[in-house]
């Protein structure tokens, strides 16, 4: 049962899913989420990847040269991630579990699920 606007955890992925209901997405429908997963380097994003295919799941590898910010807290490096495009009811409970099912995936390659958005 998808959680009416208001009605969500306090919490960044609550925030999240109040701000696309706030914006008029129904949520009761299927929407294209896109979870990223960091990893160390190449090698790692390339075991992440094909983790994550094994079990399932569509994604790519991507480099970022990075960018300067402001300031030195703003400062993004390079890095590498690994996107996972899906289409999924976008119910807390399931964007949690889901990002947990990433990490474990990424953990044994040094990497984690950092958190997704929509792609709406």
């Amino acid at each position: 049962m998808t959680e009416p606007s208001g009605a969500f955890p306090d919490d960044e992925d609550g925030a999240v899913l109040a701000s696309l209901a706030e914006a008029g997405v129904d949520l009761s429908q299927p929407i294209e989420v896109e979870f990223v997963i960091d990893a160390p380097d190449e090698q790692a994003a390339g075991a992440v990847a094909a983790a994550v295919r094994d079990a399932g799941y569509d994604c790519q590898v991507e480099y970022d040269e990075g960018e300067d910010g402001d300031d030195e807290e703003d400062d993004l490096g390079p890095s590498w991630a690994v996107y996972v495009p899906m289409e999924v009811v976008a119910e807390h409970a399931r964007i949690v579990a889901l990002q947990r099912t990433f990490t474990q995936l990424a953990e044994p390659h040094g990497g984690a699920c950092d958190g997704w958005g929509a792609l709406a």
